[in-house]
């Protein structure tokens, strides 16, 4: 009788242990793949100047920024075709094999963290905060931040901070 209890003490500390050690133990977060081929619209800080735009980027790297606004720029748009690069505005249109814009321009610099975040470790994880998982790297432009929805990756805001850009991102839609 003796050894039955001591046996059955034995099992019950043995199962309180081994779930105490399991409850304790951190969950890791599931870190989200970025999405970075999707189109949409953006609103874009350039220090005080603000923009809003319609962005298309593929993982392959073609890109496609629209402005919609100011009213005076409209209709204005940059685009790569993954190594050939063209500005139109209205009837004028510039097309060449190097991108002739700097690397400080937001629609480059949009493109160039765009393009750094399609490459194996081009952003990397740092946290996770709120609904958000929060990303960091460099590009030809510089370092940048990228926030994106923890769940899905689908990027939200864009931050480089070196060239004071800020894009939000809206009405996301993956390609």
């Amino acid at each position: 009788m003796r050894r039955i209890l001591k046996v059955m003490f034995t099992a019950v500390a043995a199962i309180v242990l081994i779930l105490s050690i399991s409850s304790c133990t951190e969950k890791v977060p599931k870190i989200p793949e970025i999405v970075t081929g999707f189109s949409g619209n953006a609103n874009i800080e350039l220090g005080e100047t603000k923009f809003k735009c319609s962005v298309s980027h593929t993982e392959k790297g073609v890109s496609s920024i629209t402005l919609s606004s100011p009213e005076n720029l409209k209709g204005m748009s940059f685009k790569n075709f993954g190594g050939k690069y063209a500005i139109s505005y209205n009837e004028l249109i510039c097309e060449t094999e190097e991108s002739f814009l700097p690397s400080s321009c937001f629609a480059q610099a949009i493109t160039n963290v765009l393009d750094k975040a399609s490459e194996e470790n081009g952003a990397v994880y740092q946290k996770s905060e709120k609904d958000n998982a929060i990303f960091t790297g460099t590009s030809k432009s510089g370092n940048f931040t990228i926030y994106a929805e923890s769940k899905t990756g689908i990027i939200r805001k864009i931050e480089i901070p070196e060239i004071n850009v800020i894009a939000n991102f809206t009405d996301i839609k993956l390609l």
